[in-house]
């Protein structure tokens, strides 16, 4: 950082004047610059902590030092907010949470980017992923992916959790600019597990596009071995991704393979989903009362183990039409009230329950 104080306002009495002078108000100026005022503010949620000191950042951990002096770390997955005091340098930082927060996601992509113009050492790491963030909320796909691939190249771990949301889902340039920088890295890197990212980063897009080489790409990345520091929601997502395309093709008995591989690996967020994956693709193959009740066995684990899980309702639905295929209409009729009575089951849901239990009454009158 370059400090310019003009002469022509500096008055020290003897014997601070000329050099000596410059130089005890430039340490001044500099000690000023580095206190911690009224000291940071990490906030994650409904808790905020207070008078900490972020003393640096690595691995997706930010670390900072209490004010009893202990030191700590959190990771920047949960921080929704930060206040940077103790260095007056990062106004613009800050600027941007305050934007990030308030919901003016471009304004902060701008201070962000203003920010990485002078940020150095983990402070710059810090920032790219916020930067990250705020261009994905933001919904520009071809910025995000360009910061996706910065955050990639320092950290790979923590690229793996802020996939961007916002990746190119429509046809355009800035659609096929972001896939020629993904294939870009990807031809140039040597680390596997970079590898393995942005492998997994470009089947995205192109599924989302719905390009012939996502199907035809599918099993591999379904079988791809992802690193247990590389599994996270948004990686295993993606996998789930390759699976559905894998039961269009009806590659079925390897598609339900790749879900018990899965299902031992994934992050719990993700385990709702990936059960009601397996028991969708168990009943659509059901032929008879056993492998109908098979289906239903995901499906209740979810209902069961899960119930506020925004999956819990159509789990009942399947569940519920599982054991009625099976003859078992009475278990039927039992889960079908079960998904009426969950909280946690939105109206649609219910409203086919209804029309479900219905059906089944009319059907099983004497």
């Amino acid at each position: 950082m370059i400090l310019k104080i003009k002469d022509s306002k500096l008055n020290f009495p003897h014997p601070w004047s000329g050099t000596q002078g410059l130089a005890f108000c430039l340490a001044i100026t500099l000690v000023m610059l580095a206190r911690p005022a009224s000291g940071d503010e990490i906030m994650m949620g409904e808790e905020t902590l207070h008078r900490v000191e972020v003393k640096g950042y690595e691995s997706g951990r930010i670390k900072y030092r209490t004010p009893q002096g202990q030191y700590e770390t959190v990771s920047i997955r949960d921080v929704d907010f930060l206040v940077i005091t103790s260095m007056l340098a990062l106004s613009d930082f800050n600027e941007a949470e305050e934007y990030l927060l308030k919901g003016n996601h471009m304004q902060a992509v701008e201070r962000y980017e203003r920010c990485l113009r002078t940020a150095s050492g983990f402070w710059k790491n810090l920032a790219t992923v916020r930067l990250l963030v705020a261009t994905d909320r933001a919904n520009l796909p071809l910025k995000a992916v360009n910061t996706f691939l910065s955050v990639t190249q320092s950290d790979v771990a923590t690229a793996c959790q802020f996939i961007p949301d916002s990746l190119p889902a429509g046809e355009s340039r800035a659609t096929q600019k972001a896939i020629d920088l993904l294939e870009k890295d990807l031809r140039e890197t040597k680390d596997e597990n970079t590898r393995m990212l942005l492998t997994l980063v470009r089947f995205e897009i192109l599924r989302r596009l719905d390009r012939p080489e996502a199907a035809e790409t599918c099993r591999s990345i379904a079988s791809l071995e992802i690193p247990k520091s590389m599994m996270t929601d948004k990686t295993a997502a993606i996998k789930m991704s390759a699976i559905k395309l894998m039961k269009r093709k009806n590659l079925t008995a390897e598609a339900l393979e790749q879900i018990d591989r899965l299902i031992a690996s994934i992050p719990e967020a993700q385990l709702p989903a990936i059960l009601l994956l397996k028991a969708q693709t168990l009943y659509e193959v059901a032929r008879s009362d056993e492998d109908y009740l098979q289906a239903a066995i995901p499906a209740m684990r979810v209902a069961i183990h899960y119930p506020d899980s925004e999956y819990a309702g159509e789990c009942l639905l399947l569940a519920a039409a599982a054991h009625s295929d099976s003859g078992r209409s009475q278990d039927a009729i039992r889960i079908l009230r079960q998904c009426l009575i969950n909280s946690a089951v939105g109206e649609e849901i219910k409203t086919r329950a209804r029309q479900e239990l219905h059906r089944l009454a009319e059907t099983n009158e004497p």
